[in-house]
């Protein structure tokens, strides 16, 4: 009887140990199964997200796309297909962004991307891009790492069309050159100066052979003689109205200490093409007449006439704004 006592004993353990392991197996089926339901909710949810995504991509007016990691296009909205001129055939014979970018912007679009990967924050950065018929454009690209389990698996972005604001700068160079290139041609002394900072931001050419060129430098340092501070004479604060906005400005005279010259000042504020405040400063020779200026709403400055150094200002104006 005792040799079959310890058979009994074993088999009595491996019985508890089997209830004990299918108590733990069915443990483990519950949770999986609660798992797979988490991964299906989850799974629902995502695509509920890429749908809403590319539903809201398609009513933007700007190009919208996903690529894989060697930027092969895995979508794109219908404002891509107008703007780039590919048709779905092509997209779906597989079309690579990076062949849509010019040559002499890859390198750069490449490293951007590594860049992006690497979680640095570059913003936009403006390319420029072809379409399918050759036909180039400038435009402003903005794009994200999409990951997956923590991993990159593709990029996400858009495209801005900025053909119209490099228009529009272009335009604006060139109405710039204009104007520089008139204040030059003036027989007179004209200089800008920021009305926030008092730092000269253009000198014509006359007043170059008179002053030299103090561009950059403060108005009231070199233009005064024994400032230390803004002139208490300075008409800046009479410039701007109630409203915050350029008024009609001041005329006033003036006789400055290092020329010892009389001026018949013209003060007035208008913007500078970046946006500040500016103020222009014209001298003719003695006794000239006045010489108009058309300057446009860009600028404000202030202009003198200059006259004989021990004789009061004569009547006069240069560079008087007109709001053309």
């Amino acid at each position: 009887m005792c040799g079959l006592e310890r058979p009994m004993k074993s088999q009595e353990k491996t019985t508890a140990e089997l209830v004990e392991d299918l108590s733990a197996l069915k443990q483990r089926i519950h949770e999986l199964e609660q798992s797979e339901s988490e991964f299906q909710k989850t799974e629902q949810a995502l695509r509920s997200s890429e749908a809403r995504f590319r539903e809201l991509a398609e009513l933007l007016p700007e190009t919208v796309f996903e690529s894989d990691m060697q930027g092969t296009l895995i979508f794109a909205n219908k404002n891509a297909f107008d703007r780039f001129g590919y048709t779905r055939n092509d997209f779906e014979g597989g079309l690579s962004f990076l062949d849509m970018v010019v040559p002499h912007d890859r390198d750069r679009v490449l490293e951007n991307m590594q860049s992006i990967i690497k979680g640095e924050k570059i913003g936009s950065s403006e390319y420029v891009v072809k379409r399918k018929d050759g036909s180039i454009f400038p435009t402003m690209i903005h794009s994200s790492v999409i990951t997956r389990d923590g991993q990159p698996v593709g990029f996400r972005g858009f495209v801005i069309d900025i053909t119209e604001r490099k228009q529009a700068e272009e335009a604006l160079r060139i109405h710039n050159l204009t104007f520089s290139e008139v204040l030059n041609s003036l027989d007179a002394l004209v200089y800008v100066a920021d009305m926030k900072t008092y730092e000269i931001v253009f000198i014509n050419a006359y007043g170059k052979k008179i002053w030299g060129d103090i561009k950059g430098k403060i108005c009231w340092q070199v233009l005064q003689k024994g400032k230390n501070s803004v002139c208490e004479f300075c008409t800046n604060s009479q410039l701007i109205g109630t409203d915050g906005k350029p008024n009609e400005g001041v005329a006033w005279e003036f006789q400055n200490m290092i020329t010892k010259r009389w001026y018949d000042c013209r003060d007035k504020a208008i913007y500078w093409p970046d946006g500040c405040i500016v103020r222009m400063d014209g001298d003719s020779g003695p006794n000239r007449p006045p010489i108009p200026i058309q300057i446009g709403h860009s600028f404000r400055f202030k202009s003198a006439t200059c006259s004989d150094p021990n004789r009061p200002g004569i009547p006069g104006q240069i560079g008087h704004p007109y709001d053309g």
